[in-house]
């Protein structure tokens, strides 16, 4: 009887364990990792949603938010928030992976890329969030090989605030190893203004 309740017990930490970890996945602060810590995000849309919406540039996008410590050279450190952005469209990756971002008290992330290369910001919903490109603003994915240097006209995928059908996705949280093999398949070198 006592080894029955054990396995009783136990079953049910294993339950409730799962559903915590389950829990965690979703919470809307996930939006703002912990320093040394990810959060990914996922859609991808169904072959029905894009005929549905045929002017909407990405099958499937990802975030990625990545809260760091950097070194300076002479010692010091400072926090670094970084947020990249890939996006698939017809069979090709594009990204976007030199997003500065800063948490704000809403619980959302606004991010921006140097030398005027756009803007973006993300918001917490009760079990996903919504990517959305800034008020009066851009940002660009460049195709898999190419940078905001290299990048013909045919390698960009401009979204804007004024484009109702590419200025907002809705993703929901996902495991951050989905978010790390997105970027292997659309790494571009890193590049600098």
């Amino acid at each position: 009887m006592k080894i029955l309740k054990a396995i009783a017990l136990f079953s049910c930490l294993i339950s409730v364990t799962a559903s915590a970890s389950a829990l965690a996945l979703a919470a809307p602060s996930s939006l703002q990792p912990a320093l040394g810590e990810k959060a990914c995000f996922e859609r991808k849309y169904t072959s029905d949603h894009l005929r549905r919406n045929p002017k909407q540039h990405l099958s499937s996008m990802y975030i990625l938010v990545t809260h760091m410590r950097e070194s300076y050279s002479d010692g010091g450190t400072y926090d670094w928030v970084n947020g990249t952005v890939v996006g698939a469209s017809k069979n090709e990756y594009y990204m976007n992976d030199n997003a500065g971002c800063v948490y704000k008290a809403d619980g959302s992330i606004s991010c921006n890329i140097e030398c005027d290369g756009g803007a973006f910001e993300v918001y917490p919903q009760s079990d996903s969030v919504l990517f959305q490109v800034a008020k009066d603003y851009y940002f660009p994915l460049y195709r898999r090989g190419t940078d905001q240097e290299t990048a013909g006209r045919e390698d960009v995928l401009h979204f804007s605030s004024d484009d109702r059908d590419n200025a907002v996705y809705k993703l929901y949280p996902v495991e951050v190893k989905k978010c790390e093999a997105a970027i292997a398949r659309a790494k571009i070198r890193s590049w600098g203004c």
